[in-house]
């Protein structure tokens, strides 16, 4: 039984490695692209595609989920969790 858990454990580790590798390939393949400039037109015309969808409130909306990383407010979601942990007496949870 021993041997059995090891093994998967070891293989889902390999597995692990071997995709990280192949991310890894491709986003050199698209970094070379890039750095060639054969990806321009391509993302000319991405950019032309997002302009067209270009309007007020859709600026408004983009902001506002720009907003959720701002680091203030990380802090207060997160002082606000830890908090909550506490006071349902996950201390454990509430300090990792």
């Amino acid at each position: 039984m021993r041997s059995r858990i090891f093994s998967l454990i070891f293989s889902i580790r390999l597995m692990g490695l071997l995709l990280s590798a192949l991310a890894l390939w491709v986003f050199a393949q698209i970094a070379d692209e890039v750095l060639e400039q054969e990806t321009q037109t391509f993302d000319q015309s991405i950019l032309l595609a997002i302009r067209q969808m270009h309007t007020p409130i859709g600026d408004r909306i983009m902001l506002g989920i720009t907003f959720l990383g701002e680091p203030v407010f990380l802090l207060l979601i997160c002082l606000g969790i830890g908090i909550r942990l506490l006071y349902y007496h996950r201390r454990s949870q509430a300090t990792t």
